[in-house]
């Protein structure tokens, strides 16, 4: 992991209501992303859990 960040990606998609999405935009104003790197060597990992249904 780079500097202790994980990032979690799910493979169904979850659903979130109108205001929901509100309150984390109000919670993240300020930009706090970098622009998109090249993945490089880094390893792409799928995590299974197997009793998770």
């Amino acid at each position: 992991m780079t500097r202790g960040v994980e990032w979690w990606v799910f493979q169904r998609p979850l659903s979130a209501a109108k205001f929901q999405l509100q309150q984390l935009h109000q919670q993240f104003l300020q930009a706090n992303a970098r622009q998109v790197q090249p993945r490089s060597s880094r390893p792409i990992i799928l995590y299974t859990e197997p009793n998770l249904k």
